[in-house]
């Protein structure tokens, strides 16, 4: 499938689109802004599709057949992380990080020893056969992170 984690400040994917979890064939964008918004998406290629598409029209996001392949997305913003389900429920996350998809139980493993997202994704990608290279991060626009520190006058 996938690996998708995520911060309150950043949100990162690898790119490897597989057909079961031995083949891997092409390489896709994962993660996108949407205005203030960074979201990420798992599952099934038109289930992304979908999703995004939503975003993109503004629309509400309607799930995905209860016989199509499984869907996660992720939502970051100013307010929170959300994590949306193949229903279309949404739900926040209240953890300071969180992962989807198949190499999400090694990530969140290793962000809770400390990883960064994209050493938390290295590691995902060891030991998750659908979670490869070449990563790719987003940073929340006006996270305290992102902020340049000011340093104090000298008095």
């Amino acid at each position: 499938m996938t690996t998708i984690v995520v911060t309150r400040s950043l949100m990162a994917a690898d790119s490897r689109v597989s057909v079961d979890t031995e083949s891997a064939f092409r390489s896709q964008k994962k993660i996108r802004r949407f205005g203030g918004r960074i979201v990420g998406a798992c599952g099934s290629s038109g289930a992304i599709q979908e999703f995004f598409k939503a975003l993109e029209e503004g629309t509400q996001f309607k799930g995905v057949a209860k016989n199509s392949l499984e869907f996660a997305g992720l939502i970051l913003d100013r307010n929170g992380i959300w994590f949306v389900d193949d229903t279309g429920a949404i739900d926040s996350i209240d953890e300071p990080f969180y992962a989807i998809g198949s190499g999400a139980g090694v990530a969140i493993g290793a962000m809770s020893l400390g990883a960064t997202p994209l050493k938390a994704l290295k590691v995902a990608a060891k030991w998750d056969t659908a979670t490869g290279e070449p990563f790719t991060s987003l940073r929340l626009r006006g996270s305290v992170d992102n902020k340049k520190r000011v340093p104090k006058r000298a008095r």
